[in-house]
């Protein structure tokens, strides 16, 4: 499908003109460049791209991860904070306050529902990433966060919460 019109930077597509795609799907980013062979415009939408010659790709997580919404503490300060996305190795987490200096490691305490049943999740984590962004007038921060020292119950158990999540729910997979 064509990309929205604020999505684009400068002038409209044209047949013929070369295109340098990027996307991500499920683990894997990949880049190639294309060719628009067409412009369709009715009944909706849409372009005709060429077979790219070379696609470059590369792994950027370790496991698939799922949308959620569980609440979870940073043990040593005490903060209160918002876990969006897990995978097995690492999370997703929204705060109001930062969580820690980039690379630096938190324990991360959280709970998770697998079939009706609650597993208390504490874990070490590094900070692998940070932004700030602002919701209805009030700072939230996002970071990414790798686990470190996963026991194998925590493996299992996470492992077993996104595969469920995937067969249930598979509009959550990120």
């Amino acid at each position: 499908s064509m990309p929205l019109s604020g999505q684009l930077i400068g002038e409209p597509f044209v047949e013929g003109d070369q295109v340098h795609v990027r996307l991500v799907n499920g683990q894997n980013a990949y880049k190639f460049s294309v060719f628009i062979d067409k412009v369709i415009k009715t009944p909706f939408k849409y372009l005709h791209l060429s077979f790219p010659k070379n696609i470059q790709g590369q792994s950027i997580r370790k496991s698939r991860r799922i949308k959620c919404n569980y609440q979870a503490t940073i043990a040593a300060n005490s903060i209160a904070a918002n876990i969006v996305d897990l995978g097995v190795y690492g999370a997703g987490i929204n705060s109001t306050l930062p969580l820690g200096t980039l690379n630096s490691v938190v324990a991360l305490s959280f709970t998770i529902l697998i079939h009706d049943r609650e597993v208390p999740i504490l874990i070490k984590a590094i900070i692998r990433s940070t932004k700030q962004s602002y919701k209805n007038d009030q700072k939230l921060i996002f970071s990414g966060v790798e686990f470190t020292e996963i026991k194998p119950d925590q493996e299992f158990a996470s492992r077993h919460l996104i595969y469920q999540e995937i067969v249930e729910h598979p509009e959550k997979v990120i």
